[in-house]
């Protein structure tokens, strides 16, 4: 009895320090950003470019989150020319990246959706939008298209439904 209690205590100990383990990685990649969001903020934006750089380089978990919020510097011109290709490009890269995880995907697909919104750096194009609205599960911005009704025809029920449908 006592050599099972022994193996359970063992086993439990593995287990517990593998899942302690894959925590603090996958934490550790989350606060790879930090430095480069603290850059920013002093306005030091080169430094921060660079940081987020060399985290897409290292192609983890941040890289995601680095693409997205490098995309964003390009797309409010933070310290940098405006250059909404640059953003274009850096969100597509997040929505074709297997690794990265669904908020990120999101996150980015609605900054790219945005750019064809308003046709910055691209010509406008409200359909391809919503299109991608959709795909990255923002059905709450395209309800609002339509109850706005400001670049496409106003559809209040329409927007009703979307807003119905994305709260299940």
């Amino acid at each position: 009895m006592n050599y099972c209690i022994k193996l359970v205590s063992i086993y439990s100990a593995l287990v517990f320090s593998t899942w302690i383990l894959s925590a603090c990685q996958s934490t550790g990649e989350d606060l790879q950003i930090g430095p480069a969001r603290y850059y920013a903020e002093k306005g030091e934006y080169q430094k921060s470019i660079e940081h987020f750089n060399k985290i897409i380089a290292s192609d983890g978990r941040a890289a995601c989150m680095a693409l997205t919020e490098l995309g964003e510097i390009y797309t409010k011109g933070v310290g940098v020319d405006k250059d909404y290709t640059k953003a274009r490009r850096l969100f597509e890269t997040v929505l074709n990246k297997p690794t990265c995880i669904r908020n990120d995907r999101r996150y980015a697909g609605a900054l790219l959706a945005e750019l064809y919104q308003y046709g910055n750096g691209v010509e406008q194009n409200i359909d391809k939008a919503i299109s991608i609205y959709m795909d990255v599960g923002s059905a709450i911005r395209v309800a609002r298209i339509y109850w706005d009704g400001e670049l496409i025809s106003r559809d209040r029920e329409k927007s009703v439904e979307l807003l119905r449908g994305s709260n299940r």
